[in-house]
C-alpha cells in the first residue's frame, strides 16, 4: 500500500517523538490494590467480644510500579479544551502519556493512586492509543486528590 511518507521519514519522525518523549517524561508512579498474605488461615476468632477481638491474620505488600510519562497539565488547573488533543480537561485534571509496559501495568488489577511528584491523582475512565506512526504510546486521564 503507497504511503504519503517514505519508511526512512517514518523511522526518523519516531526517534524524534521519541526524543520529544525522553526529554519532558516525568516520572510516574503507579500503585495497585496490595497483595494480601494471610499467616494463619485456621486461626480461631474470640466470640463475643466484637469485631476487634481476632488478631489481623494478614499482611499487605504495597505494589507499585514507576514509569516515565508525558504529563500535560491544563494552564493554570482551569477547565479548558485541548485542542491539539481533542481533550476536554476540568480543573485538576491531567493527561498522562506513556508507553506500552505502563500501559500494561496501569491495565493489569486495580490502580488505586497514581503519583506524580508530590501531587497524587486517581484514574479517570481507560486508556486512549496516542500512538505515534506506529510508536506505541498510550494516554490516560487522571483527576487529583485532595
Amino acid at each position: 500500500m503507497a504511503s504519503l511518507i517514505s519508511s526512512t521519514d517514518r523511522e526518523s519522525f519516531q526517534k524524534d517523538y521519541a526524543d520529544f518523549f525522553d526529554t519532558f517524561k516525568e516520572e510516574v508512579v503507579i500503585h495497585k490494590t496490595p497483595k494480601k498474605t494471610f499467616a494463619a488461615i485456621g486461626s480461631k476468632g474470640v466470640y463475643g467480644y466484637g469485631d476487634n477481638s481476632n488478631k489481623a491474620n494478614f499482611t499487605l505488600t504495597p505494589v507499585s510500579g514507576v514509569f516515565s510519562g508525558v504529563v500535560t497539565y491544563a494552564e493554570d488547573q482551569e477547565s479548558r479544551i485541548l485542542g491539539e488533543a481533542n481533550e476536554y480537561l476540568e480543573a485538576g485534571q491531567v493527561i498522562i502519556e506513556v508507553d506500552e509496559g505502563g500501559r500494561n501495568f496501569i491495565n493489569s488489577g486495580i490502580t488505586e493512586l497514581v503519583q506524580i511528584g508530590d501531587q497524587k491523582f486517581v484514574m479517570v475512565g481507560s486508556e486512549r492509543n496516542s500512538s505515534f506512526l506506529g510508536s506505541p504510546f498510550f494516554s490516560f486521564k487522571l483527576k487529583k486528590t485532595k
